[in-house]
Protein backbone atom coordinates (compact mmCIF):
# COMPACT_ATOMS: atom_id res chain seq x y z
CA UNK A 1 0.00 0.00 0.00
CA UNK A 2 1.32 3.20 -0.69
CA UNK A 3 0.22 6.67 1.41
CA UNK A 4 -2.90 7.84 -1.02
CA UNK A 5 -4.11 3.78 0.20
CA UNK A 6 -3.76 4.49 3.62
CA UNK A 7 -5.17 8.26 3.37
CA UNK A 8 -8.28 6.43 1.79
CA UNK A 9 -8.52 3.70 4.15
CA UNK A 10 -8.39 6.40 6.83
CA UNK A 11 -10.92 8.55 5.30
CA UNK A 12 -13.21 5.54 5.45
CA UNK A 13 -12.57 4.25 8.92
CA UNK A 14 -13.30 8.10 10.33
CA UNK A 15 -16.58 8.23 7.91
CA UNK A 16 -17.11 4.80 10.20
CA UNK A 17 -16.45 6.84 13.62
CA UNK A 18 -13.63 4.08 13.71
CA UNK A 19 -11.18 6.75 15.07
CA UNK A 20 -8.29 4.86 15.93
CA UNK A 21 -7.74 3.01 12.87
CA UNK A 22 -8.11 6.47 11.12
CA UNK A 23 -5.46 8.19 13.10
CA UNK A 24 -2.87 4.79 12.71
CA UNK A 25 -3.64 5.12 8.30
CA UNK A 26 -3.26 8.82 8.31
CA UNK A 27 -0.25 8.62 10.59
CA UNK A 28 1.52 5.97 7.95
CA UNK A 29 0.59 7.83 5.21
CA UNK A 30 1.73 11.08 6.84
CA UNK A 31 5.29 8.93 7.79
CA UNK A 32 5.56 8.02 3.80
CA UNK A 33 4.82 11.37 1.97
CA UNK A 34 7.58 14.09 1.90
CA UNK A 35 7.04 17.30 4.10
CA UNK A 36 5.72 19.40 1.66
CA UNK A 37 2.13 21.24 1.21
CA UNK A 38 0.64 18.16 -0.41
CA UNK A 39 0.71 16.27 3.05
CA UNK A 40 -1.53 18.97 4.44
CA UNK A 41 -5.28 17.31 3.90
CA UNK A 42 -3.84 14.36 5.42
CA UNK A 43 -2.69 16.37 8.80
CA UNK A 44 -6.12 18.20 8.46
CA UNK A 45 -8.12 14.90 8.68
CA UNK A 46 -5.88 13.28 11.23
CA UNK A 47 -6.83 16.52 13.03
CA UNK A 48 -10.74 15.88 12.89
CA UNK A 49 -10.31 12.39 14.20
CA UNK A 50 -8.27 13.59 16.95
CA UNK A 51 -11.25 16.25 17.12
CA UNK A 52 -14.03 13.36 17.29
CA UNK A 53 -12.11 11.06 19.34
CA UNK A 54 -11.66 14.32 22.03
CA UNK A 55 -8.29 14.48 21.83
CA UNK A 56 -7.79 18.05 21.62
CA UNK A 57 -4.50 18.75 21.97
CA UNK A 58 -3.32 16.90 19.10
CA UNK A 59 -6.24 17.80 16.83
CA UNK A 60 -4.55 21.53 17.70
CA UNK A 61 -1.17 20.19 17.01
CA UNK A 62 -2.26 18.88 13.42
CA UNK A 63 -4.56 21.77 12.54
CA UNK A 64 -0.80 24.08 13.10
CA UNK A 65 0.95 21.44 10.84
CA UNK A 66 -1.57 22.08 8.27
CA UNK A 67 -1.05 25.83 8.57
CA UNK A 68 2.60 25.70 8.96
CA UNK A 69 2.03 23.97 5.17
CA UNK A 70 -0.31 26.24 3.92
CA UNK A 71 -0.62 29.30 5.77
CA UNK A 72 -3.40 30.51 3.82
CA UNK A 73 -5.59 27.44 4.52
CA UNK A 74 -8.92 29.25 5.63
CA UNK A 75 -10.49 25.65 6.43
CA UNK A 76 -7.62 25.33 9.23
CA UNK A 77 -8.17 28.29 11.15
CA UNK A 78 -11.70 27.78 11.04
CA UNK A 79 -10.99 23.87 12.37
CA UNK A 80 -8.25 25.34 14.82
CA UNK A 81 -10.46 27.64 16.52
CA UNK A 82 -13.05 25.79 17.34
CA UNK A 83 -10.26 23.48 19.22
CA UNK A 84 -9.70 26.35 21.17
CA UNK A 85 -13.17 27.07 21.54
CA UNK A 86 -14.29 24.10 22.50
CA UNK A 87 -11.26 24.54 25.22
CA UNK A 88 -12.53 27.82 26.28
CA UNK A 89 -10.06 30.05 24.84
CA UNK A 90 -11.87 32.44 23.56
CA UNK A 91 -9.00 35.04 22.44
CA UNK A 92 -7.41 32.33 20.61
CA UNK A 93 -10.44 31.13 18.57
CA UNK A 94 -11.84 34.75 17.63
CA UNK A 95 -8.61 35.35 16.01
CA UNK A 96 -8.41 32.31 13.83
CA UNK A 97 -12.09 32.74 12.85
CA UNK A 98 -11.14 36.80 12.12
CA UNK A 99 -8.22 35.16 9.72
CA UNK A 100 -10.19 32.48 8.26
CA UNK A 101 -13.21 35.21 7.37
CA UNK A 102 -10.43 37.15 5.86
CA UNK A 103 -9.38 34.32 4.10
CA UNK A 104 -12.42 33.16 2.53
CA UNK A 105 -15.43 35.73 3.70
CA UNK A 106 -18.14 33.33 1.83
CA UNK A 107 -18.96 31.32 5.33
CA UNK A 108 -21.75 32.47 6.69
CA UNK A 109 -21.94 29.66 9.70
CA UNK A 110 -18.89 30.95 10.91
CA UNK A 111 -19.72 34.28 10.86
CA UNK A 112 -22.70 33.82 12.55
CA UNK A 113 -20.75 31.45 15.01
CA UNK A 114 -18.26 33.98 15.64
CA UNK A 115 -20.76 36.96 16.02
CA UNK A 116 -22.42 34.99 19.17
CA UNK A 117 -18.79 34.34 20.12
CA UNK A 118 -17.93 38.14 20.18
CA UNK A 119 -21.79 38.80 21.77
CA UNK A 120 -21.02 36.25 24.66
CA UNK A 121 -17.55 37.91 25.29
CA UNK A 122 -18.32 41.04 24.71
CA UNK A 123 -15.79 41.59 21.94
CA UNK A 124 -16.46 43.42 18.43
CA UNK A 125 -18.38 42.65 15.94
CA UNK A 126 -16.74 41.19 12.85
CA UNK A 127 -16.83 43.36 9.70
CA UNK A 128 -19.59 42.92 7.61
CA UNK A 129 -19.42 40.45 4.34
CA UNK A 130 -18.13 42.17 0.84
CA UNK A 131 -21.00 40.70 -1.10
CA UNK A 132 -24.09 38.55 -1.06
CA UNK A 133 -22.71 34.20 -0.73
CA UNK A 134 -24.49 31.41 -1.00
CA UNK A 135 -24.43 29.20 2.46
CA UNK A 136 -22.41 26.68 3.40
CA UNK A 137 -23.81 23.91 5.75
CA UNK A 138 -20.96 21.92 5.78
CA UNK A 139 -18.70 24.32 6.47
CA UNK A 140 -15.25 23.23 8.30
CA UNK A 141 -12.68 21.51 6.47
CA UNK A 142 -10.27 21.43 3.75
CA UNK A 143 -11.79 20.22 0.59
CA UNK A 144 -8.82 17.51 0.13
CA UNK A 145 -9.72 15.43 3.17
CA UNK A 146 -13.45 14.09 2.48
CA UNK A 147 -14.36 14.22 5.82
CA UNK A 148 -17.53 15.88 7.70
CA UNK A 149 -17.42 19.02 9.20
CA UNK A 150 -16.60 19.82 12.93
CA UNK A 151 -19.41 20.56 15.13
CA UNK A 152 -20.61 24.05 16.03
CA UNK A 153 -19.71 24.95 19.40
CA UNK A 154 -22.70 27.51 20.47
CA UNK A 155 -26.09 27.50 20.68
CA UNK A 156 -28.09 30.88 20.86
CA UNK A 157 -29.38 30.47 24.12
CA UNK A 158 -27.54 31.49 27.04
CA UNK A 159 -25.67 28.89 29.30
CA UNK A 160 -27.21 28.23 32.69
CA UNK A 161 -24.26 25.85 33.61
CA UNK A 162 -22.46 27.35 36.20
CA UNK A 163 -19.00 25.93 35.50
CA UNK A 164 -19.80 27.60 32.02
CA UNK A 165 -20.96 30.30 32.95
CA UNK A 166 -17.61 30.80 34.88
CA UNK A 167 -15.50 30.10 32.15
CA UNK A 168 -17.62 32.94 30.04
CA UNK A 169 -16.30 35.05 32.95
CA UNK A 170 -12.83 33.59 33.33
CA UNK A 171 -12.10 34.25 29.58
CA UNK A 172 -13.80 37.76 29.32
CA UNK A 173 -11.26 38.86 32.52
CA UNK A 174 -8.11 37.48 30.50
CA UNK A 175 -9.05 39.85 27.81
CA UNK A 176 -9.89 42.48 30.19
CA UNK A 177 -13.22 42.94 29.14
CA UNK A 178 -14.36 43.23 32.94
CA UNK A 179 -17.76 43.79 32.76
CA UNK A 180 -18.57 41.30 31.17
CA UNK A 181 -16.55 38.80 33.58
CA UNK A 182 -18.49 41.05 36.02
CA UNK A 183 -21.71 39.71 34.40
CA UNK A 184 -21.26 36.05 34.15
CA UNK A 185 -19.06 35.93 37.85
CA UNK A 186 -21.86 37.09 38.91
CA UNK A 187 -24.46 34.23 37.27
CA UNK A 188 -22.29 31.64 38.47
CA UNK A 189 -21.51 32.93 41.81
CA UNK A 190 -25.70 33.18 42.78
CA UNK A 191 -25.58 29.26 41.65
CA UNK A 192 -23.21 28.64 44.25
CA UNK A 193 -20.03 28.59 42.46
CA UNK A 194 -17.39 29.10 44.96
CA UNK A 195 -14.37 30.30 42.32
CA UNK A 196 -17.02 32.02 40.61
CA UNK A 197 -17.44 33.94 43.87
CA UNK A 198 -13.76 34.18 44.64
CA UNK A 199 -13.38 35.99 41.46
CA UNK A 200 -16.38 38.40 41.92
CA UNK A 201 -15.18 39.52 44.94
CA UNK A 202 -11.60 40.26 43.32
CA UNK A 203 -13.17 41.98 40.79
CA UNK A 204 -15.06 43.98 43.69
CA UNK A 205 -12.09 45.07 45.36
CA UNK A 206 -10.06 46.33 42.57
CA UNK A 207 -13.37 48.07 41.26
CA UNK A 208 -12.63 45.76 37.78
CA UNK A 209 -15.93 46.06 35.84
CA UNK A 210 -18.22 47.11 38.72
CA UNK A 211 -17.70 50.05 41.34
CA UNK A 212 -15.13 49.55 43.85
CA UNK A 213 -16.77 47.98 47.03
CA UNK A 214 -14.91 46.40 49.88
CA UNK A 215 -18.05 45.18 51.78
CA UNK A 216 -19.23 43.71 48.89
CA UNK A 217 -16.11 42.03 48.29
CA UNK A 218 -16.21 40.42 51.28
CA UNK A 219 -19.04 39.24 51.67
CA UNK A 220 -18.02 37.07 48.26
CA UNK A 221 -15.09 36.37 49.69
CA UNK A 222 -16.78 35.26 52.81
CA UNK A 223 -18.94 32.48 50.83
CA UNK A 224 -16.34 30.99 48.57
CA UNK A 225 -14.42 30.78 52.16
CA UNK A 226 -17.72 28.96 53.87
CA UNK A 227 -17.44 26.33 50.70
CA UNK A 228 -13.76 26.02 51.55
CA UNK A 229 -11.72 27.45 48.52
CA UNK A 230 -8.46 27.88 50.20
CA UNK A 231 -8.14 31.46 48.31
CA UNK A 232 -11.75 32.83 49.54
CA UNK A 233 -10.36 31.79 53.26
CA UNK A 234 -7.20 33.04 52.84
CA UNK A 235 -8.62 36.84 51.65
CA UNK A 236 -11.36 36.54 54.60
CA UNK A 237 -8.43 36.23 56.94
CA UNK A 238 -6.68 38.79 55.30
CA UNK A 239 -10.00 41.11 55.11
CA UNK A 240 -10.29 40.36 59.28
CA UNK A 241 -6.71 40.97 59.59
CA UNK A 242 -6.54 44.44 58.27
CA UNK A 243 -10.12 45.86 58.58
CA UNK A 244 -10.71 45.38 54.48
CA UNK A 245 -14.47 45.75 54.09
CA UNK A 246 -15.24 44.34 57.52
CA UNK A 247 -14.22 45.41 61.40
CA UNK A 248 -10.84 44.33 62.06
CA UNK A 249 -10.87 41.24 64.23
CA UNK A 250 -7.42 39.09 64.76
CA UNK A 251 -9.27 36.19 66.30
CA UNK A 252 -11.12 35.36 63.02
CA UNK A 253 -8.22 36.60 61.15
CA UNK A 254 -6.42 33.64 62.56
CA UNK A 255 -9.22 31.50 62.61
CA UNK A 256 -9.52 31.93 58.45
CA UNK A 257 -5.98 31.59 58.40
CA UNK A 258 -5.73 28.39 59.64
CA UNK A 259 -8.67 27.06 57.37
CA UNK A 260 -6.27 28.28 54.47
CA UNK A 261 -3.51 27.09 55.61
CA UNK A 262 -4.73 23.33 56.08
CA UNK A 263 -5.00 23.39 52.78
CA UNK A 264 -1.08 24.46 52.01
CA UNK A 265 -1.76 28.11 51.22
CA UNK A 266 1.77 29.51 51.74
CA UNK A 267 0.21 33.25 52.18
CA UNK A 268 -2.27 32.05 54.84
CA UNK A 269 0.94 29.92 56.87
CA UNK A 270 3.17 32.97 56.33
CA UNK A 271 0.48 35.32 58.09
CA UNK A 272 -0.01 32.44 61.00
CA UNK A 273 3.33 32.94 62.49
CA UNK A 274 2.99 36.72 62.59
CA UNK A 275 -0.36 35.98 64.49
CA UNK A 276 -1.14 33.23 66.18
CA UNK A 277 0.72 33.76 69.72
CA UNK A 278 -1.34 36.92 69.85
CA UNK A 279 -4.38 34.87 69.95
CA UNK A 280 -6.11 33.53 73.24
CA UNK A 281 -6.14 29.55 72.75
CA UNK A 282 -9.98 29.32 73.21
CA UNK A 283 -11.77 31.60 70.91
CA UNK A 284 -14.91 31.64 69.72
CA UNK A 285 -15.61 30.24 66.24
CA UNK A 286 -16.85 32.63 63.45
CA UNK A 287 -17.41 30.12 60.85
CA UNK A 288 -21.25 30.75 60.66
CA UNK A 289 -20.96 35.07 61.42
CA UNK A 290 -21.74 37.21 58.16
CA UNK A 291 -19.30 40.00 57.33
CA UNK A 292 -20.84 43.24 58.59
CA UNK A 293 -19.78 46.83 57.32
CA UNK A 294 -16.34 48.50 57.93
CA UNK A 295 -16.33 52.24 59.22
CA UNK A 296 -13.17 52.74 57.37
CA UNK A 297 -12.30 50.52 53.94
CA UNK A 298 -9.29 50.35 52.90
CA UNK A 299 -8.13 49.53 49.45
CA UNK A 300 -7.02 45.52 48.80
CA UNK A 301 -3.07 44.77 48.52
CA UNK A 302 -3.58 40.74 48.59
CA UNK A 303 -2.11 38.78 45.33
CA UNK A 304 -4.40 36.77 44.20
CA UNK A 305 -5.67 33.48 42.22
CA UNK A 306 -8.77 32.39 40.50
CA UNK A 307 -9.97 28.87 40.21
CA UNK A 308 -9.46 26.39 42.60
CA UNK A 309 -9.29 23.55 40.40
CA UNK A 310 -6.45 25.58 38.42
CA UNK A 311 -5.10 28.69 40.02
CA UNK A 312 -3.64 31.06 37.16
CA UNK A 313 -3.12 34.21 38.07
CA UNK A 314 -5.59 36.97 37.38
CA UNK A 315 -4.56 39.62 35.05
CA UNK A 316 -2.71 42.89 36.73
Amino acid sequence: MDANDYYKRGNASAAAKNYDPAIADYTEAIRRVPDTPKVAPVYNARGIAYYNKGDFAKALGDFSEVLRLTPDNARAYENRGKVYQHEKDFPAAIGDFKKSLELASNNPILRENLEKLLALTGGDNPSPETGDSPADPEVSVSAESGNSALPKQFSTTEPQDPQTQFELGLGCHNVKNNEKAVYWYTKAAKQGHASAQYNLGFCYTRGEGVRKNDETAVQWFAKAAEQGLAQGQYVLGFSYHKGIGIPQDTEKAVYWYEKAAKQGDSRAQEELQKLKNRVPQNRPSPETEKPSPPSSPSPQNGNLAVDSNNASPLPK
